[in-house]
């Protein structure tokens, strides 16, 4: 399971603090949001995911505290019955760890909020069998940038973040799984933009751009 932001929860048994989706409200609402994803550990068959007490549940709860979020109903877990289907697909190594290098430019380059520059192709490249459906999900590994589709810059510019785009150039939205082919033929290679964007109205100032996104792959 991950955290909004992309980060893996590794609480194992019990509550801690490096197994929080989020805090709650001071009236005691909450709101939060994570992520859950299966993780290859061997040879796969195919069938059905059956989650139990013992293993694929997510209890909630509110720390150090043994009360339970949602009156109890505070279990998270895949769906009972979700099939699980044989298909060799993963990412190119080529693909799997990638720094792309984005253009200088001036702050002058962005005169008002939403303002964009420099859009820079990359692309995601698999070795798969044929027709397996493919769909990715970004999500940001260096914070919210307050824009579904912008990633938060850890660099010391200001007021700046970076946009991903799909092959078409429309936006993509941070943690929706966008769906890139029904049915794959071949080793099929999957492109995206990333241009800078201006995240407000406060100026934008001279520094680095270091954003990062985590993708998962997914496969049926």
């Amino acid at each position: 399971m991950r955290n909004a932001s992309g980060t893996p929860l590794t609480g194992t048994g019990a509550c801690g603090t490096t197994s929080s989706l989020g805090n709650t409200g001071a009236d005691g609402s909450f709101n939060v949001a994570g992520t859950i994803e299966l993780v290859k550990t061997g040879t796969i068959s195919g069938g059905t995911i059956q989650p139990t007490a013992s293993g694929g549940i997510y209890y909630s709860g509110v720390l150090n505290t043994g009360v339970p979020l949602n009156n109890s109903s505070n279990t998270l877990s895949i769906a009972s019955g979700t099939p699980v289907r044989q298909v060799t697909c993963s990412v190119s190594s080529l693909s799997a760890n990638q720094t792309i290098p984005m253009a200088t430019v001036n702050p002058s380059m962005f005169p008002g909020s939403g303002s964009v520059a420099a859009k820079t192709p990359f692309s995601i490249a698999l070795i798969c069998d044929a027709n397996v459906g493919v769909a990715v999900t970004f999500v940001s590994a260096t914070g919210n940038s307050g824009i579904a589709s912008v990633l938060a810059s850890g660099g010391t510019a200001t007021g700046v973040g970076v946009q991903l785009l799909n092959a078409s150039g429309a936006p993509i939205t941070l943690g929706d799984p966008l769906q890139l082919t029904s049915g794959t033929v071949a080793n099929p290679t999957f492109n995206f933009f990333a241009q800078y964007w201006r995240l407000g109205s406060a100026p934008v100032t001279s520094g680095s751009v270091n954003a990062s996104t985590i993708f998962t792959m997914s496969y049926q």
